[in-house]
This record gives C-alpha cells, structure tokens and sequence, in this order.
C-alpha cells in the first residue's frame, strides 16, 4: 500500500485513451489487486484518472499526457511478485 509504478514520457503524448494492465494476460496472477491510475499534463501534478478492475485499467484521454502512475492502495496480493505491462497507448 502506498508504492507507485510511474510512466514518464520525454515529450506529453496525444492520445484518445491509455490502457493500463498489471499482471499476465493469460492468467490473474501478479496483478495490483486494488489501486487507481493517476494521470500528469506536466510531470509534477497528478490526478487520479480510474480505479483498477482485475488489475487494469483504461483511461480517456483529454489532454496530453506527460506521466502515469499506477497507485497501489492494497497490502499485497497473495505473490511475492508484481507484473507491469508496457502502456497500450491508442492514437
């Protein structure tokens, strides 16, 4: 409870939408069971964007998107391991 995954990119990024996803896709294992999405224009300034559902999320986007944490807001998740996928950035 409490750590943070953080995505930053070099330059903001236009986009529709951002989805995030923890664990593997071919089994639930490894996921952040319980936590948000959190989105950045700047860098610096963080607002929460989704909660995670089966340890993903997918987030609109409205404005581009300089950074994105995954927030972990459970005590673990019964593993000893945490998986995080790249972002699946929609154009």
């Amino acid at each position: 409870k409490g750590d943070w995954f953080q995505f930053t990119f070099a330059e903001p990024q236009s986009c529709s939408s951002v989805e995030v996803v923890t664990g593997y896709d071919h089994l639930p294992r490894y996921i952040v069971e319980q936590g948000s999405v959190e989105v950045s224009s700047d860098g610096v300034n963080f607002e929460r964007a989704a909660g995670l559902v089966g340890g993903r999320a997918k987030v609109e986007c409205t404005q581009p998107v300089k950074a994105i944490r995954i927030v972990v807001e459970r005590d673990g998740n019964g593993e000893d391991n945490v998986v995080v996928q790249p972002l699946k950035i929609f154009r």
